[in-house]
């Protein structure tokens, strides 16, 4: 793990993008068997990098000003842009950590995560263009729908916008232990109460992020009895986003024991919580303006 944190410092959040309210539920997405589906290494505070594009018209995710070529999937909860991103302490956004301060992350649930023995985090990518030739293979297009239209027509619905995603990034972290769980399993019986039914805990949650280009959405899905834990003591989870050019949210009773609630704030009603943020792209950047006049061309 990474040397403890700077004490937080108290910064008002700057303008950025807030929760948008999805009367319209996603539930966890189930991985295309048709597609490659890439699975983290079983160890702590370790990513796997992503490209993000499609080889046509998707050339990375714009937020604002900035292009992110790649994403980098971290076992801790995190979602993390241009760079890995191995923070094990979970701190509130922005930190008196300079590193982190200027990392651009998507928090779904950043807490200190140990699967070297039990537990996956896995990811897998959608194009518009594996989406089509998946549908061509299996002839239903209309009963078996990729989980790139799944996920645009949710989008469509919920934020009632005319919205086809182009490129998507679905993540999951399936029965995740708190660190250090491997302990626990080599030797339960030295052990005892609370410490050893918190280690044996476990948490399943999903993001995803998808793009037309000109805009972003990142949505964070949870089940209602699929998150057991949140932290011990001081370093309880949180749930949000951090990105310098833009701003950073913190979720309510992020870093705290009630953050677990998160997952059941729909129940009975639903079994799940979506929480989804929209990004634009400056409108006025030239590779905006190029890949719009290529958009209008196909």
């Amino acid at each position: 793990p990474s040397p403890p944190l700077s004490p937080n410092v108290e910064v008002s959040p700057s303008p950025s993008p807030s929760p948008i309210p999805s009367p319209v539920e996603l539930p966890f997405q189930e991985f295309d068997t048709d597609l490659p589906i890439v699975e983290l290494s079983r160890s702590v505070d370790v990513s796997s990098r992503v490209f993000i594009g499609d080889g046509e018209s998707v050339i990375g995710i714009i937020v604002g000003d900035t292009v992110f070529t790649e994403a980098h999937v971290s076992d801790n909860g995190i979602i993390s842009l241009e760079r890995s991103f191995l923070f094990w302490q979970p701190s509130l956004f922005p930190t008196g950590n300079q590193n982190i301060q200027a990392a651009n992350v998507f928090a779904a649930y950043w807490a200190d995560v140990d699967n070297r023995v039990e537990g996956t985090v896995r990811y897998q990518v959608f194009t518009a263009s594996e989406a089509e030739s998946a549908n061509n293979r299996r002839k239903k297009a209309t009963e078996e729908r990729n989980r790139l239209d799944i996920i645009s027509e949710y989008i469509r619905e919920s934020q009632n916008t005319n919205f086809t995603g182009k490129w998507a990034l679905l993540v999951e972290w399936s029965d995740v232990h708190p660190f250090d769980h491997q302990s626990f399993f080599n030797s339960p019986f030295s052990f005892e109460g609370k410490t050893a039914d918190f280690l044996n805990s476990t948490n399943t949650f999903q993001a995803i992020i998808i793009t037309d280009v000109f805009t972003t959405y990142v949505i964070y899905t949870y089940k209602c009895g699929e998150l057991e834990w949140s932290g011990p003591d001081f370093l309880h989870a949180v749930v949000g986003y951090n990105l310098p050019n833009v701003g950073f949210m913190n979720e309510p009773l992020s870093r705290t024991p009630a953050k677990l609630s998160i997952a059941c704030e729909n129940h009975p009603i639903s079994n799940f919580v979506n929480i989804v943020y929209q990004f634009q792209a400056n409108s006025d950047l030239p590779i905006m303006r190029c890949l719009n006049a290529y958009s209008q061309d196909i």
